[in-house]
């Protein structure tokens, strides 16, 4: 992989394949961003909704279920996430670009545009599985680690403390 990357940056790349690789970028940049928005957003609506910052606060009858269901809740949508992302990541990187390019940067195209893309707009509507991860770590870790860090001060002020101070 790295002879390859020397090789790709220390040629140079000709006019015509500068449009063609721009026009794939520009391309599969929109559609990965259209796919990954509608894949967040359906997950948005197919797993249970927990917002406790919203106004109002929506879905706080999810904290009433077991630690299992909820773990099992948030291990299905990370999952979900994980396979459709993997499988869209596959299939574009197996296929041919819409615009010819030289075989070297066929997989930097790809990997560059379902990466960067997809990844932030796959995450676009998932602000509950957050909470709902901070839910869980909270609840569960929360007194565990108050009792081992300092509660008081800052890490940037050289002052973390157990006990509150003036």
């Amino acid at each position: 992989m790295a002879k390859l990357a020397k090789s790709l940056y220390s040629r140079r790349i000709e006019s015509g394949e500068a449009f063609n690789l721009t026009a794939n970028i520009v391309v599969l940049s929109v559609v990965f961003t259209f796919i990954g928005g509608l894949v967040s957003y359906i997950f948005y609506y197919i797993f249970d909704e927990y917002g406790p910052d919203d106004t109002p606060k929506r879905g706080m009858e999810w904290e009433k279920h077991s630690t299992v269901r909820k773990i099992a809740d948030i291990s299905l949508e990370i999952t979900a996430i994980g396979l459709v992302s993997f499988w869209l990541t596959y299939f574009v990187n197996t296929s041919t670009p819409i615009f010819p390019v030289s075989h070297d940067l066929v997989s930097f195209v790809d990997t560059y545009t379902t990466g960067m893309f997809f990844m932030y707009t796959v995450f676009l509507f998932s602000n509950d599985l957050s909470s709902k991860l901070r839910h869980v770590y909270n609840e569960h870790m929360g007194g565990h680690f108050d009792m081992i860090f300092p509660k008081y001060g800052s890490i940037w002020d050289m002052n973390l403390s157990y006990s509150k101070t003036n």
